[in-house]
């Protein structure tokens, strides 16, 4: 699949336009502050149903507007890629043609997003459609992958796990469902576990039928999240490299019955889940290519 058009209308710079793209590598190229970004971005909402930039999703409305919209038409050709192509932008003077009239077999993606007001109080709505059909977002990230790499991603060799284990979610999140759907799940266990350990810490109970309940929930979940990171890294690993080698190292924390048996009191004593995939960690291990 690839992105064939984009309409953007009020998100970040673009008031109206709409791009399109070639079946082989595109390189978007102009001076700064000319969108370049902006455009990136909505490549990417179309993909995740989120924004790589910001955490508040109004500031991707175009100043002084109430609602913006990213449309993307996803092709399924089975014509191999062409050669290397620059990208071809028709401006804002240029008519919208609506992009879901075209070929059955594309996928048409929206994300529109709102603001306003109502009796003196501020709302804001993101609504995710598929071919006009509206979807949440789980289902909107089905139809359309993409990864992202940004200059602060190199803060994944030196920088904390967290950023290390989201981005290898991000990377298997945008092209596993299954993995997406566990990762999902698992998060929601764990704060409902952490709040029950919190609790115990707190007064000295325990529910050991809620903690049966969330445990399973979390070692189910996890060991699929654990599965499927280690077989991505393994897949890495197995193809060569062209420019540097590198091998990544995968320091699992293994999730059981018997792990967090083994952990229980440390646990009750912290208030926290202390074993699970969300404790992995990974690490990058380069050599020269002589």
């Amino acid at each position: 699949m690839y992105l064939e058009h984009l309409f953007l209308q009020n998100f970040r710079s673009y008031t109206k336009s709409q791009f399109t793209f070639n079946k082989g590598t595109t390189v978007i190229v102009g001076p700064n502050t000319s969108g370049k970004s902006n455009l990136i971005e909505a490549i990417f909402l179309l993909s995740s149903g989120k924004s790589f930039r910001t955490e508040t999703n109004i500031q991707m409305i175009r100043f002084g507007e109430q609602i913006g919209r990213a449309r993307g038409e996803i092709g399924h050709p089975g014509v191999p890629p062409g050669r290397d192509d620059k990208i071809s932008k028709r401006g804002d003077s240029i008519p919208y043609r609506p992009l879901d009239s075209r070929v059955q077999n594309d996928t048409v993606l929206e994300v529109v997003v709102a603001t306003g007001e109502v009796s003196s109080a501020s709302f804001f709505h993101k609504r995710f459609l598929v071919n006009n059909v509206p979807k949440r977002r789980v289902a909107f990230m089905e139809h359309f992958h993409a990864l992202l790499f940004v200059p602060s991603h190199l803060d994944i060799i030196v920088g904390s796990p967290s950023l290390r284990r989201n981005f290898l979610d991000e990377a298997l999140e945008s092209v596993d469902r299954e993995y997406r759907l566990a990762s999902i799940a698992y998060e929601k266990a764990l704060r409902q576990r952490n709040a029950l350990l919190h609790f115990v810490r707190e007064t000295g109970r325990r529910d050991q039928k809620r903690f049966e309940y969330w445990d399973n929930l979390i070692i189910q979940n996890g060991q699929i999240m654990t599965a499927k990171r280690g077989a991505f890294i393994e897949f890495i690993n197995s193809h060569k490299k062209e420019l540097i080698d590198f091998i990544v190292e995968y320091d699992r924390s293994i999730i059981s019955e018997e792990r967090l048996e083994q952990y229980r009191s440390a646990e009750e004593a912290s208030g926290v889940t202390l074993v699970g995939p969300h404790r992995d960690d990974f690490s990058i291990r380069m050599y020269a290519n002589v």
